[in-house]
């Protein structure tokens, strides 16, 4: 059993070298649009919970011609700093809303 642990302090700088899912090169374009776009979107959020965030962030890995886990992986590594964590949204909801949109913005 891997044990994964949460990061609630601090923020996150993700580099190009880290052992992630593709190369930066093949995925660099569509991950800073994920991003970007969901931002966008919890943004005008009042809070990030599953409750409220998950079925539109659904909406838009859709609309973007994504799966709901490529969306969620490209949140959950710019939000945690790893390729597993707990579930994602109730992760954000953790760590709280400002945390999370700096941890995105600075993806």
């Amino acid at each position: 059993m891997k044990t994964v642990y949460l990061v609630v302090s601090g923020d996150l700088r993700l580099s190009a070298d880290q052992n992630c899912w593709a190369t930066q090169e093949a995925v660099e374009k569509p991950v800073f649009a994920a991003v970007e776009r969901a931002v966008q979107l919890l943004s005008s959020l009042p809070g990030i919970s599953r409750e409220n965030a998950e079925e539109p962030m659904r909406l838009l890995a859709e609309e973007m011609g994504l799966k709901a886990g490529q969306l969620f992986g490209i949140l959950r590594v710019a939000v945690t700093g790893q390729t597993v964590s707990p579930p994602l949204f109730e992760s954000m909801e953790v760590i709280g809303k400002e945390k999370v949109m700096r941890r995105l913005h600075a993806a």
